[in-house]
């Protein structure tokens, strides 16, 4: 494993009213050649005007293990977050602006990297309203518009909406769905207990969060992971919440799960089986 050192930053987008987008790059030191791309959103609660940068310290157990792999790992705050428009367009667009800007080096990886960032095959992942940001960048299609970033080779949704959610869930019945066009690797990972609630804790519908797994027939490889004694909540990035084993196992898997799809080669799978929380049971589901 490789040292790692980070170094924040913040951008503007001059096409979107100089929208603010934080960014805190972890890379590997002494690292050369050309490395992987991992980018990492936050959920529709992260950013807080009161507390500013806190989105970007919430994600570490995430972006360590990528660059302690070998990869450059990029935790996103989507500023601000706070209004359903922001959240379904600003945020995947803010994701493209991210890599936009990496490749025309307007925003530079901590000194001591000494490799390249490899921008044409990119992983995200990201937490409830970051798993949607996922599913956007990752070709899902939605009544409002299409987001598909073609640089995005793989994705891994946290808790991701179910059917029928109209914050950022939409689904038009398994022959005209939102997620079908999702044609990339996807690993989807959720908590037991909040299979069948929303992110506020009302009971939705039974397996609420287990359809989009189910929809993505398209993805050339697909994954789910289900977590026993996790919640929304706890699936979530806050260091204050969740347990620490369970968010080992998070981030050691989907560090494994990028470090083979963004190369795109055969690779052993391991994903679910690695780094096992003590005593939680995890349930794996392939397709």
């Amino acid at each position: 494993p490789f040292q790692i050192a980070s170094v924040s930053a913040e951008i503007y987008d001059p096409s979107r009213n100089y929208r603010e987008i934080g960014a805190r790059i972890f890379a590997p030191l002494h690292a050369t050649g050309e490395r992987k791309l991992v980018l990492i959103s936050h959920g529709g609660l992260g950013t807080n005007p009161a507390n500013p940068g806190v989105e970007l310290t919430n994600f570490t157990h995430i972006a360590e293990p990528i660059a302690r792999m070998g990869m450059v790992a990029i935790v996103v705050g989507h500023r601000s977050s706070g209004s359903l428009s922001q959240h379904r367009l600003d945020r995947p667009r803010d994701i493209s602006f991210v890599i936009d800007q990496i490749e025309s080096r307007g925003l530079l990886p901590p000194k001591g990297f000494q490799g390249r960032i490899n921008t044409s095959r990119v992983g995200h992942t990201g937490h409830s309203a970051g798993a949607y940001t996922s599913m956007a960048v990752g070709g899902a299609i939605y009544p409002y518009g299409q987001f598909r970033d073609v640089r995005i080779a793989a994705i891994a949704p946290i808790s991701p909406q179910g059917v029928g959610e109209e914050f950022l869930a939409f689904d038009n019945g398994p022959d005209d769905n939102t997620w079908r066009s999702i044609d990339i690797p996807t690993m989807i990972l959720l908590g037991r207990d909040e299979l069948d609630l929303s992110g506020t804790g009302n009971f939705i519908e039974t397996g609420w969060r287990l359809r989009a797994f189910s929809r993505l027939t398209a993805a050339r490889d697909r994954f789910q992971l289900i977590i026993d004694e996790q919640d929304h909540i706890e699936m979530g990035g806050n260091p204050a919440q969740g347990t620490p084993i369970v968010r080992n196992f998070i981030g050691e898997n989907l560090a494994a799960f990028f470090s083979v799809y963004l190369d795109d080669q055969p690779g052993i799978c391991g994903l679910g089986r690695r780094f096992l929380p003590a005593g939680i049971p995890v349930s794996r589901e392939t397709r």
